[in-house]
């Protein structure tokens, strides 16, 4: 019996379609990677696996149990959880983009090839909510960054998470 079993499984946000006849069986004891370009649905199918979004599938069961439909707090119980790479919202929850400003000209916002990741994250009231928090952060000793992380391992579905930056 495979440890976990995903057969054709599919997620939409709103009239879009992110992930579409995704299948992975996972063998006790094999460790299995998502390897992909951004926008190519790796975190969405981690999010789906985790019950952290609305998905269908023929078959979404860990240990021959189905989890499709449950919660995450469910899954999490029962042996499912994640190591997030960067949660740092593509750099926004770094407090860098401000609000009604061009974004720096070396960042992933300003860049053709990556600013579609970040695009849905450079709305100008995300951003001055972000720029709120800064004042917090500096009275608590900590950075933007810190933050994001302590807000990102709140999640019950969340056991780690990793941070990289290829640029300050």
């Amino acid at each position: 019996m495979a440890l976990l079993t995903i057969e054709n499984l599919s997620v939409h946000y709103g009239a879009i379609q992110a992930l579409h006849g995704v299948s992975i069986p996972v063998e006790p004891g094999e460790i299995v990677t998502l390897i992909g370009a951004t926008g190519a649905g790796k975190s969405t199918t981690l999010r789906a696996i985790s019950g952290m979004v609305r998905c269908s599938a023929e078959t979404l069961a860990f240990e021959g149990q189905s989890i499709l439909g449950r919660p995450s707090d469910y899954i999490v119980r029962n042996g499912i959880s994640q190591v997030v790479w960067s949660p740092l919202a593509q750099g926004v929850l770094s407090g860098k983009y401000a609000p009604g400003e061009a974004p720096p000209a070396d960042s992933r916002a300003a860049s053709e090839g990556m600013s579609f990741a970040i695009e849905r994250y450079m709305d100008d009231d995300v951003l001055a909510a972000v720029q709120r928090l800064l004042p917090i952060a500096e009275q608590a000793g900590l950075s933007m960054v810190e933050i994001a992380l302590a807000w990102v391992l709140r999640r019950d579905e969340v056991a780690s998470a990793i941070v990289g930056a290829s640029r300050p």
